[in-house]
């Protein structure tokens, strides 16, 4: 399943709706990338991927009583952040090529653009972590930086490093999975369609014999 490894908070949430009016959904489900870029995505966010979607710190409030009889904890993010907090650093413009902008690896819902936005400003992809602590310590000083191996520096001087998705991690794959199940659908749709085709040729064919041997007893 796409949602596998959830907290079984946010999956009352979600599998309730009636119950949290104002939950528009998952931060997950309001952003998409492609196969080769999502583990870089998935570690950027993190944990962040299980963030309830809301339309202002408002329906957080309205939410309370809610949201605290859970048998666990939620993050929310208002959509509705101020433009202030979503930086979007003149600097942005001016990075070096080897470093990507990791809001440029993904596509993002409309109305989440600036709450994504938030998450992911200041965050770049470089080649490997000898550059990322490199570059930290000159041209891309109080940037977060995760490198194409999956290693992280934080602009507090923090380094993760190691296997990149840990096994039994809360957010571990959520993106991965849902675009391997989008393809494996595709992939059905297509060979379901092959299929008819095949079996609309084989009737043909069936037919054409059925009245060739028509033909031949009349004789």
């Amino acid at each position: 399943q796409a949602r596998e490894g959830l907290g079984d908070a946010v999956k009352s949430v979600l599998d309730h709706p009636e119950q949290f009016p104002g939950v528009r959904g998952l931060l997950a489900d309001a952003i998409d990338t492609d196969r080769q870029h999502a583990q870089l995505v998935e570690i950027a966010l993190g944990e962040n991927l299980e963030l309830l979607l809301v339309n202002n710190v408002g329906d957080v409030d309205r939410l309370t009583k809610q949201l605290h009889e859970l048998a666990g904890r939620v993050g929310v993010l208002p959509l509705s952040v101020n433009d202030s907090v979503a930086i979007r650093d003149e600097a942005a413009d001016s990075l070096p090529q080897y470093a990507v902008p990791n809001l440029s690896l993904i596509r993002v819902r409309a109305d989440a653009q600036c709450g994504v936005e938030s998450l992911l400003s200041r965050t770049l992809v470089v080649w490997d972590l000898s550059l990322a602590i490199a570059a930290a310590d000159d041209r891309l000083r109080g940037w977060r930086l995760i490198t194409q191996q999956g290693d992280v520096l934080e602009p507090d001087g923090r380094i993760f490093t190691g296997h990149a998705a840990p096994t039994g991690a809360a957010s571990d794959g959520l993106l991965s999975r849902r675009i391997e199940l989008t393809d494996l659908r595709a992939r059905i749709i297509s060979l379901d369609t092959r299929i008819d085709a095949l079996n609309a040729v084989l009737g043909g064919l069936v037919s054409q014999s059925t009245q060739t041997q028509v033909q031949q007893q009349a004789k």
